[in-house]
Parts: C-alpha cells; sequence; structure tokens
C-alpha cells in the first residue's frame, strides 16, 4: 500500500512523536516454525525493505522497520502489534456483491488486536 492511499484513507499523516512504522511480512508454514526448514532467505527481507521506502522518503522523521516472520500472518500482525497505537490494514478493493469483505489477516487483526485498526482498500 502506497503512503498516499493510507494516507487519503486515513485522512492524518504520522508523527514523528515517538511513532514509528513496523511492516509485518509474513510467511506461513503449515508446520509452524521448525529450525530444520529452511527460513525465508535475505531475498525476502529485501523485498520488504524496498516496499518500505516510500514511506521512508515520504515520511523520514518516522522509523520505519521491517520484520519477516514465521508463522500466520494475522497472528503475527496481532503479536507485532501489541503496542501499537494504530494498526492499518489493506484490504482489496472487490467489485462484487455490496458489502465489506475483508481477508483473514483483516479478520485476526479487528478479532483480535488490541488497538484501533484502520482497513483501507487498495487495488
Amino acid at each position: 500500500m502506497a503512503p498516499g492511499a493510507a494516507r487519503d484513507g486515513l485522512g492524518e499523516q504520522p508523527s514523528a512523536a515517538g511513532e514509528a512504522l513496523v511492516g509485518v511480512l509474513a510467511r506461513e508454514d503449515g508446520a509452524g516454525p521448525d529450525p530444520d526448514r529452511p527460513q525465508p532467505g535475505p531475498e525476502v527481507a529485501a523485498s520488504l525493505d524496498e516496499a518500505l521506502e516510500p514511506w521512508r522518503a515520504a515520511y523520514p522523521e518516522v522509523a520505519a522497520e521491517g520484520r519477516v516472520v514465521i508463522g500466520s500472518a494475522g497472528q503475527e500482525v496481532v503479536r507485532a502489534a501489541a503496542d501499537a497505537s494504530l494498526v492499518v490494514v489493506g484490504r482489496r478493493a472487490r467489485r462484487s456483491a455490496p458489502g465489506a469483505h475483508i481477508g483473514g489477516v483483516a479478520y485476526a487483526v479487528l478479532h483480535h488486536g488490541r488497538a484501533p485498526v484502520a482497513l483501507v482498500p487498495h487495488g
């Protein structure tokens, strides 16, 4: 999700007052974390870093950190957002039947997270 899309969806800009942006890329492995299984390589972290670059450029005063984790995306975002003041979750803008359609990650964050959640449509 591009900075402009999130900003338009939220109506606010991030503040440098102690806030940070944390991007989470979760790789789900049906068997869960296993030390004998290969972990994501540096190219995965590099792709997350590349995705965060527009945010860093748009808001240089806000720290932007990327985390690559193994596990359920919904659970990992909820875990990463335990102390968040706001969680922003993108959702695909579908052209199907009317009504709100959310995916598993948004559902998990809405129902299990502690922080307020902003669902921002994209695509």
